[in-house]
């Protein structure tokens, strides 16, 4: 184990403090520790101690999770977030953030699971709906908050996207719908596609893009379903020696 004593006069000074797994850092009587954020790192545990006249400066928190991992991978077309944490003490959650381009936005949120010392495993799935299919770096972080307020930033974990010119998706959304349906279609390569809605009897009851020739990259479409009788319907794309279907669940 490895033990850190400070010294008595410590200058004061802005920054993280990081407690090493299997350390122990104390903080003698008379000495000051100053930090924007104090947290324990690495699949061990970190000890800090102080003194009874030793203080934190004002400001100063101790981040109350331990993180193990996180890790971002692409699947089909979405991204599936982990990460696992080894301990938390009042912990409020995690807030899922992406960066695709200049700034960081708000993507949902993860309850925690206040104070815990048992490994925890969380999951997040980011369907890209707003995301172009010509991105091709996503950034993925966690703020991970406590209960008062006090927060902290996981590391930052990358998604790189390769364009296959084979290979295309459809989806689609909400699930169920009432009043309207927007469907994305994501194209490897250019392609006269045909895009058509049809009931359980085959019969088409819309024609959404109907031998279109549509370029490389992303095709997005709203459609209105209000006239539509609730019920199951089938989305169907033709591509040249391709076909792909979704069900469609209207419900008023």
């Amino acid at each position: 184990m490895l033990v850190l004593i400070l010294p008595m006069l410590l200058p004061a000074q802005r920054g993280n403090i990081t407690i090493p797994a299997a350390a122990s850092i104390t903080v003698p009587d008379g000495a000051q520790l100053c930090a924007d954020t104090i947290f324990a790192n690495g699949t061990g545990h970190g000890t800090l101690t102080v003194a009874n006249s030793s203080c934190l400066c004002s400001g100063a928190v101790i981040i109350p999770v331990e993180m193990l991992t996180f890790s971002a991978t692409l699947d089909e077309g979405i991204v599936r977030l982990s990460w696992t944490t080894a301990t938390e003490t009042r912990n409020f959650g995690f807030e899922v953030q992406r960066q695709s381009s200049k700034y960081w936005n708000v993507l949902g949120f993860v309850e925690g699971s206040g104070t815990t010392t048992s490994e925890q495993t969380y999951r997040f799935t980011d369907l890209l709906h707003d995301v172009s299919h010509d991105t091709r770096t996503l950034r993925y972080r966690l703020k991970q908050i406590d209960l008062d307020g006090q927060y902290a930033y996981s590391p930052v974990v990358e998604i790189h996207r390769t364009l296959d010119p084979t290979r295309f998706s459809l989806s689609h959304y909400p699930t169920p719908c009432d009043d309207e349906l927007t469907i994305r279609l994501e194209l490897g390569t250019r392609a006269a596609t045909s895009l058509r809605l049809y009931n359980l009897i085959g019969q088409s009851v819309m024609d959404i893009a109907p031998n279109a020739l549509l370029e490389q990259g992303s095709h997005s479409y709203s459609v209105g379903t209000a006239n539509l009788p609730s019920g199951l319907y089938l989305l169907v794309i033709d591509l040249p020696g391709r076909r792909r279907t979704a069900k469609v669940t209207i419900r008023h």
